[in-house]
Parts: structure tokens; sequence; C-alpha cells
């Protein structure tokens, strides 16, 4: 947390980690009565009280940035009521904490009530959607829950879509494998995924290497969204301006993406071409604005 502090960060970041037992969150409610009186707390309510307090004292005495604990992973129907009885425990010990939070991962199309998904979507805290539309995302939101989005690590998920998310819906986080544990020998990804859609890897010094998907995909779509960016600041800068305008009509045509049905890009067959005079038309308009 130092490191990232005097790096410059400073918002909130997500936190997936499996824990021991008798706490438990990926499929269950976390803690129960049982167990929690089993360890000297009167009920699991207590427990998580008394646990979180202490994470977060602990935080905030050490200045971390906040964190978003997972708390589920994209439940069964089957497993949806003590999650949901977990997740109302843990909006109850989250009261007066000041750098710890909680969310959960899941798929949700739609603003169907009857939907499983749909209540536990708009009781937890950071709702993080795969599967999402533009009627899922309002869903969340008029239930007073910010919107978060994972999966699908590519250029237009990290460029130009993020970038419609975060302006046109005010997403919150966007959550990727950022940095893999390399360990045995010979190396071995358990998941056979981590590999490839992490940002970085280690060596047995540590060193960060980083993965290839990042320079060929996450790289540029980061420089996607941060000239974005940079047309946005400038557009507001020289308002008024013919430059201007022609900017705006840029920004205006990102923000006309729709969520969810426009989460592919159309980029398969010939990333070149589709990519090439989306970045060079940001980067003109830029370069009219600062002139």
């Amino acid at each position: 947390m130092a490191l990232i502090r005097a790096q410059g960060f400073s918002k909130i970041i997500d936190v997936y980690s499996g824990v021991t037992a008798p706490y438990k969150t990926a499929q269950t409610h976390g803690i129960t009565d049982a167990e929690a009186q089993a360890l000297g707390f009167q009920s699991g309510q207590k427990f998580l009280d008394a646990m979180w307090k202490a994470v977060d004292d602990h935080a905030v005495a050490a200045n971390w940035v906040p964190v978003a604990y997972h708390i589920f992973d994209e439940p069964t129907e089957a497993k949806m009521p003590p999650i949901l009885e977990g997740v109302k425990m843990h909006i109850e010990a989250a009261k007066g904490l000041q750098r710890t939070t909680f969310t959960g991962a899941t798929s949700m199309k739609g603003n169907d009530p009857k939907n499983p998904h749909y209540d536990l979507m708009r009781a937890i805290m950071m709702p993080q959607l795969n599967n999402h539309d533009e009627a899922s995302v309002a869903a969340i939101q008029e239930a007073g829950r910010p919107f978060s989005f994972y999966n699908s690590d590519n250029r237009w998920t990290i460029g130009r879509y993020m970038r419609m998310l975060v302006v046109k819906h005010q997403m919150a986080l966007r959550l990727n494998w950022h940095f893999n544990i390399v360990a045995g020998d010979p190396y071995y990804a358990l998941d056979c995924r981590e590999d490839d859609y992490c940002w970085y890897n280690t060596d047995e010094n540590q060193t960060m290497i980083p993965a290839v998907a990042y320079l060929a995909e996450d790289l540029a779509g980061l420089n996607d969204y941060r000239a974005l960016a940079t047309l946005t600041r400038l557009v507001k800068e020289k308002a008024g301006t013919p430059a201007a305008a022609q900017g705006q009509k840029i920004l205006d045509s990102v923000n006309a993406l729709e969520a969810g049905k426009d989460r592919e890009a159309a980029a398969a067959k010939d990333p070149a071409a589709f990519y090439g005079p989306q970045r060079e038309e940001v980067i003109n308009a830029i370069i009219d604005l600062l002139k």
C-alpha cells in the first residue's frame, strides 16, 4: 500500500483472494453463528463487525487506498439465498468503515425483478457485472449502487468502450487480473488463463514481466482511453472554437455506444484498419486544439 500511494494512486482497488475457514466468501454467506460462537463471538454478525473493523482501523492507520473485497463470484441460483444473507451481513458490518467496502461479481441483463441476480446486484455495495446491458446498469444505479465491469480484456473494452462506461455510466471500477504470481518449476497456470489475461508475471527474482496480451492489447487500449480523456479536457478548455466543435463530435460518437450492445468490437478481421483511423482522428483533433 505504501508503494501504491508513493506512485500517486488513490482510487479504490479490488482484492480478490481466498480466505480460510471458518470465514468463507466464495459461494457461502461468510460465517455461521455456530462457527462464530466457537471463536467466542455472540453471532456471525458480531464476528464480521469485529473483523472488518480491525481491517479498516489498520487501513486508516497505514493510509491504505480504499479496498473493495469480493464476497461472491458468479453464484448459481441455488447458492443465492445464503449469499444474499451474507451480503446483508457485510452491509451491516460496513457501517462506519472508512477504507473498506464489499463487492461481488456475476452477470445480469435486463431489469426483471424475477431474475435471481436482481436483488443480489442491487444489494451489494459495489456490484460487478460481466454480461450487462443498459437496463441492468440502470437497475443497479437506481438502487444507489455504482456500476463496475469485469472480463472481456482487450483493446476495445479497455479503450473506447471503457471510456463510454466511465463518462456515460460513471463506472466505478474495471476489474482485471493485473498480476500473476508465478510459482513452481515448471510454471503451471492453474486456471490456464491468467498468463494470457493478466498484465504482468513475475520470475524467480520477482521481476515484473509484462504479458504479451498486455503489450498487444491493453496498453493500446489504455492509450486510446488517455487520448479520449485528453481530447475531453481540450474541448472544454477551447469551448466555442471550430476545433472544439469537431472534437465534441468525436466524443459524442464514443458516448453514443450502448452498454452491452457495443461491448464487442468489429476488429477481429483487421484490427489495424479498425483502430488506426480511430486513433488518427482523435490525435488530429488534439493537435488542432493545441494549435
